[in-house]
């Protein structure tokens, strides 16, 4: 077996690496990307539409059931485009984590044929989903507009929170991927936990509806001032308050160190474990 050589150095850099690694090889990490997004709707009657029928199909029901019979209060934002805005950045985040985590089994072949840093499967599988994204951001305003919920300037600030994701994101990804090299289980395991996630992340309800014990359990979760943030952004035109948000960005960028880190300590082991 070959000896696992851990630099000591990676856990404090971890994010300028990262990015280092990701300009360096931008052009393959964009390849990879498009490959996964054609590859997603290849022979598909409806192909990218897709990506628009799944979120709404979702709100749908999240709306039958916690708007018309569970009546959830959401103040005076209609509950579709509540929930939608909820499911923006939820989606990305499950889709992406997902495509990370099957990302080094289903690209196996290159593992053991071309030399370049592995990391980019993974980041490439998160960089597809991207484009879905974009489109639920898209079907977001069209829903604002046909249930006329006004624009706020604040739109412009939505980044923010989504830069707070990608870093959690990108980290779970990389630690993900590589476990599951190992334990295939992994995969199977991540589907039972978010279908259990979503409903510890205020995505169909408003956190401040919440039991005051219950939400101290939903505020330790990093995603909750994220969709949180990214629906007062979005709908109220309020901005988010900022201790929640940088106490998550600040368990981000440590699960990014952690992920880059453990992935980086695994990686001489992938081509022998394929």
């Amino acid at each position: 077996m070959s000896k696992i050589v851990y630099d000591t150095d990676t856990l404090s850099v971890a994010p300028s690496r990262l990015l280092a690694a990701i300009w360096a090889r931008r052009e393959l990490v964009s390849t990879l990307a498009l490959r996964d997004v054609r590859a997603r709707y290849q022979q598909s009657i409806l192909g990218v539409y897709w990506t628009v029928l799944n979120p709404l199909a979702t709100a749908a029901v999240f709306t039958v059931v916690f708007s018309l019979i569970a009546q959830v209060p959401v103040g005076v934002t209609p509950y579709a485009v509540f929930v939608f805005c909820g499911l923006v950045p939820w989606n990305f985040f499950a889709n992406s984590l997902n495509n990370a985590t099957g990302s080094l089994v289903g690209m196996a072949g290159l593992l053991t044929k071309v030399a370049f840093p592995r990391e980019i499967l993974p980041l490439a599988a998160i960089a597809a989903r991207l484009v879905d994204l974009l489109i639920s951001f898209g079907v977001l305003l069209v829903i604002m507009l046909w249930y006329r919920v006004p624009f706020h300037w604040t739109i412009v600030l939505l980044p923010i929170p989504i830069v707070i994701e990608l870093a959690f994101l990108i980290g779970l990804g990389l630690l993900l991927s590589a476990a599951n090299l190992f334990y295939r289980d992994v995969s199977q395991l991540l589907g039972v936990i978010l279908s259990l996630w979503i409903f510890l992340t205020p995505v169909v309800y408003p956190i401040e509806r919440v039991p005051r014990r219950l939400r101290e359990i939903i505020e330790l979760n990093p995603l909750t001032p994220v969709v949180s943030g990214f629906r007062q952004l979005a709908i109220d035109g309020q901005f988010p308050e900022a201790g929640p948000l940088i106490i998550s960005a600040l368990v981000s960028l440590v699960t990014l160190g952690l992920g880059y880190a453990i992935f980086k300590w695994l990686e001489p082991l992938f081509a022998e474990t394929v």
